[in-house]
């Protein structure tokens, strides 16, 4: 039996592909909701809420309910980091810790709630990657061994060294808590990550960064203080900052935010117990205080873990990159606490054509069916990042001759204008990205090569399910636009779905960008498409050579990953008549980090094949007679 997974064997050297960052329209919150007991509401549903930003009421696009793991239809997997904080935290404070870590892994970790461990003492470690396998959660719990914290210099005889001590030791910590929030972004899901700390202090403007990175990963922090004693929680029991109102279901005491780009909380840097309590407010986490029970307070965040909603909602403004927002949340029904994060900030990004002219000339042609003077290709298949929530990658080939170039500074210059918008079938807009892409080279010679050869362009952005459509226009003057459209049909999809994602069509692939965290993903905004240790580079075009190589890259979604096998078969692209069968292979059971998500990587024999049209049925078949088929259309040329 073949291993289809497995058939890419050299390594091709490629230059790295453009990337910009993602400006996503979608915006996800997750809440929770209480009874007067302290007990999850289970039995609501999409009409039971509503969503505001900035005071206007949204319009509710995706919605679904995280249930108890345990029930057998459920089969998303929920994730966890317990994260100690060996920096601040006493050693008496981490042996406390990490036996009421014990106490936790053991009745939380299974097959669908898995968890890991992560340390800091200076820089970011993990100890342990994603399992649900209790011993060697706690094996790696008794292998990571207390350590006394970073001494502090006496604050009476040298306050100002003590201060800039502290602040370079909270920098540290914000970096690593942002380098963990980016590397659990492409895990699948709402990732809770405890912070087991005795307090950092944080610049504004770095806390707010590293509130909106782990917003966009959909991770949520729950603060756990050892720093301020049984007194943390302000008065409620248990030691518990809530940040939710039992009679509005909205946020109390949480980030505070202006209208562009501002700070979490006021301007001044915030000290040790805040910054623990804004980090977990901004992402709808809470604050526990150092407790005599633990254990208790912990599993009082295990159980939060299948006890929420995700809603999704596009919000109903333009883009604003750079303008922070707040959300509420509330529940129609009484006796009812809701909590949820308060707010969120569009992403700054210094190449985004927000409100240039450029980019109001792009949408305004699109808008019209302007008539494109360029011809590009295009191919856009999605992947699934949560509940009827997809991940678009765009990729484009452009003819590197309608890219024009000016000299300037005795160098030629250009700069290439990119607006995409997914548009529903009643023509609002579902989700949209814009890109300002700078070319400079030395000399008339470049010039002339780079004109001869496509440009390759890439994009990544979110998107709700449903049948969209497509469109993306681009130019570099006055009289080179060009623009490609294409339908986007995103099925509906749970996590307890056997189902495969949109297929990729690549030519191309090198070593993995960047070796990354343990999570397998690194700080990059843009997710890699691996598999069997290579990075395949999503094609623009579905035109082959019989002296190319061809691939397609997939996801396999398996809630009960067990073994997949794939058949492809060949079809004739007009009459859909089998042409050839390739038979059945098995697929190399690598699943993303955390996750029950498996990659495919299948190799196309074009060379043996005959020149024409052609589409590839691609079936893959699981335990228990799961099927799931997708079809992509490609040409063949000699």
């Amino acid at each position: 039996m073949k291993k289809y997974a497995a058939v890419i064997c050299l390594l091709l050297p490629l230059a790295n592909a453009q990337t910009i960052r993602t400006d996503s329209r979608l915006v996800l919150v997750d809440s929770t909701v209480a009874d007067r007991k302290g007990e999850h509401i289970r039995d609501l549903t999409k009409k039971d809420f509503k969503v505001w930003e900035d005071g206007k009421e949204q319009e509710i696009s995706t919605f679904s309910f995280e249930a108890d793991p345990a029930a057998p239809a459920d089969g998303q997997k929920h994730h966890l980091i317990l994260f100690f904080d060996n920096a601040t935290l006493r050693p008496d404070d981490q042996l406390h810790a990490r036996e009421a870590a014990g106490a936790f892994i053991d009745a939380n970790a299974g097959p669908n709630n898995l968890i890991s461990i992560v340390e800091f003492n200076g820089g970011l470690k993990v100890v342990q990657d994603f399992t649900g396998d209790a011993a060697r959660l706690k094996q790696a719990i008794g292998t990571a061994k207390a350590s006394a914290p970073a001494p502090v210099a006496d604050t009476r005889n040298n306050q100002q060294a003590n201060r800039a001590a502290a602040s370079a030791a909270g920098r540290d910590m914000l970096a690593a808590l942002r380098e963990l929030a980016a590397g659990v972004a492409r895990v699948p899901g709402r990732k809770a990550i405890v912070l087991m700390s005795s307090g950092f202090r944080a610049d504004p403007e770095e806390l707010s960064s590293l509130v909106q990175t782990s917003n966009r990963a959909n991770a949520v922090f729950y603060s756990v203080e050892f720093g301020r004693g049984a007194q943390a929680g302000g008065g409620v029991p248990g030691g518990l900052d809530s940040g939710m109102d039992a009679e509005n279901g909205s946020a109390t005491g949480s980030s505070r935010v202006s209208k562009r780009a501002a700070p979490i909380g006021d301007t001044t840097e915030r000290a040790a117990a805040d910054a623990m309590l804004a980090l977990a407010e901004g992402t709808g986490g809470f604050t526990l205080s150092r407790t005599l029970d633990l254990p208790g307070a912990l599993a009082r965040i295990g159980k939060e873990q299948t006890g929420y909603y995700s809603l999704g909602y596009v919000p109903s403004k333009e883009p604003d990159p750079g303008a922070c927002h707040t959300i509420k949340v509330k529940v129609d029904r009484g006796g009812t606490t809701v909590r949820f994060r308060s707010a969120y900030c569009e992403t700054v990004n210094a190449s985004v054509l927000a409100a240039t002219p450029a980019h109001r000339e792009l949408e305004a042609r699109l808008a019209a069916n302007a008539t494109p003077v360029v011809k590009a290709k295009m191919q856009a298949p999605f992947f699934y990042i949560a509940p009827n929530t997809a991940r678009v990658n765009v990729a484009m080939e452009i003819p590197g001759d309608a890219i024009k170039f000016t000299r300037e500074k005795g160098k030629f210059q250009a700069s290439l204008n990119v607006i995409g918008i997914a548009y529903l079938p009643d023509g609002g807009v579902a989700a949209r990205f814009n890109d300002n892409l700078k070319v400079s080279l030395e000399d008339k010679k470049q010039t002339d090569a780079f004109a001869a050869k496509t440009y390759h362009y890439e994009k990544q952005f979110e998107v709700a399910s449903g049948k969209l459509t497509l469109k993306v226009a681009f130019s570099s003057s006055t009289d080179s636009f060009g623009s490609v459209e294409s339908p986007l049909i995103v099925e509906e999809w749970t996590p307890a779905k056997f189902f495969l994602s949109g297929l990729a069509l690549s030519k191309t692939y090198h070593a993995p960008d960047g070796a990354g965290l343990a999570f397998d993903s690194g700080a990059s905004e843009k997710v890699p498409l691996l598999v069997d240790g290579v990075q395949l580079i999503p094609s623009g075009d579905n035109h082959f050579h019989k002296s190319d190589r061809a691939f397609i890259y997939g996801e396999v979604y398996d809630p009960g990953l067990a073994a997949l096998t794939v058949r492809m078969t060949l079809l004739d692209a007009k009459t859909k008549g089998v042409v050839k069968d390739f038979g059945t292979g098995a697929i190399t059971m690598q699943p993303l980090p955390g996750g029950a998500t498996v990659p495919m990587g299948l190799t196309v024999p074009v060379a043996s094949l005959a020149a024409g049209s052609y589409t590839m049925q691609v079936t893959v078949l699981g335990a228990g007679g799961s099927q799931s088929m997708r079809m992509i259309d490609f040409e063949l040329e000699p």
